[in-house]
């Protein structure tokens, strides 16, 4: 019952709520382009707006493991809007909260980012010289 809800439940909420929203946008924008549409752009704008709000909250609450999987999609949103060096930072982020968070397990998230396409992975070597993890699939897409 929302009349009962402590603050930190409400604001835990409207974090997840603004996290699926950008995860939405993030699909529907990476939908278009993979089927060759011109993709609007304005959905990863809004999906970058979604997700640092969501951040904010999230760091605020100290839920740093919700926050290092929304940092990836944050990056996926840089890598749409052909904010490379923000992608490659976000990543970076990401990576490093995810290890903090969950030490040795870090390996899993590492392992599900080796599953990103083989076009991928062969422009994050030009770019990850010191990180093991590769760039989201957005990277593929810079510009129609």
């Amino acid at each position: 019952d929302i009349a009962h809800a402590s603050t930190s439940q409400l604001d835990i909420q409207l974090s997840r709520i603004l996290t699926t929203m950008g995860q939405m946008y993030i699909s529907q924008y990476s939908s278009q382009i993979t089927n060759g549409a011109k993709g609007d752009k304005g959905k990863c704008t809004s999906a970058k707006a979604l997700m640092e709000e969501a951040l904010s909250i999230q760091h605020a609450l100290s839920q740093y493991s919700v926050a290092a999987d929304t940092l990836q999609f944050l990056a996926s949103a840089h890598g749409y809007l052909e904010m490379f060096d923000e992608a490659r930072s976000t990543l970076k982020q990401a990576l490093d909260l995810t290890r903090r968070c969950h030490g040795e397990e870090a390996k899993k998230w590492l392992y599900v980012t080796s599953k990103w396409p083989s076009c991928v992975k062969r422009r994050s070597r030009q770019y990850s010289n010191s990180y093991p993890y590769t760039w989201p699939s957005c990277v593929r897409h810079r510009s129609r």
